[in-house]
């Protein structure tokens, strides 16, 4: 299968997931209480857009607890974490994500990365929409890559190429699954 196929039916699966409010309150529940991202000092976390888990109350929580969380922003082919607050001012990204504005930091001082993903692989390969902007993104950074979804996303494998940036874990609503290990 290659990615195109795959993509098709990543997203025909999304699409089908039922009882979405649950599955993605256990989503949170299994990030919050995940040891490394309360470790983490700075979190660069995705903004959910479509089908895809969304990341709001997730991004409050973080900011409750005074984490410093990094949104994405699009120039170019490049993605840049950006730091967000009470008073951040957004704008509409060329994909229709909102985007913030302000100053952004560098990729080395983010200590975590909540990925988005059509699916992943139990190995953590990702499959993304085909933009290459996270695999660039984390390439330049040693933070530990958690990719998010919805357990009907997981498969065994996705298709994925050499250049293609893995996942350390997985969190879905059947919780985390290390993909270094493949424990949970």
């Amino acid at each position: 299968m290659n990615k195109a196929q795959a993509r098709t039916l990543l997203k025909e699966a999304r699409a089908q997931v039922e009882d979405r409010a649950r599955k993605e309150a256990r989503m949170n529940g299994a990030l919050l209480g995940f040891a490394p991202l309360r470790q983490a000092g700075t979190l660069f976390v995705y903004s959910a857009f479509g089908a895809e888990p969304p990341t709001q109350a997730l991004i409050e929580a973080l900011l409750r607890q005074g984490k410093r969380v990094c949104l994405p922003r699009v120039e170019g082919r490049e993605m840049l974490a950006v730091p967000i607050g009470p008073d951040s001012a957004y704008r509409r990204g060329s994909f229709g994500i909102l985007e913030p504005l302000g100053q952004p930091i560098p990729p080395e001082e983010v200590d975590l990365v909540v990925c988005p993903g059509l699916g992943f692989g139990q190995d953590g390969s990702r499959l993304g929409y085909g933009g290459g902007f996270y695999d660039r993104f984390l390439k330049k950074t040693a933070a530990l890559r958690v990719g998010l979804c919805y357990n009907a996303c997981i498969w065994q494998c996705v298709p994925a190429e050499e250049e293609d940036e893995k996942m350390h874990y997985l969190v879905s609503e059947a919780g985390v699954t290390s993909c270094r290990e493949g424990k949970t």
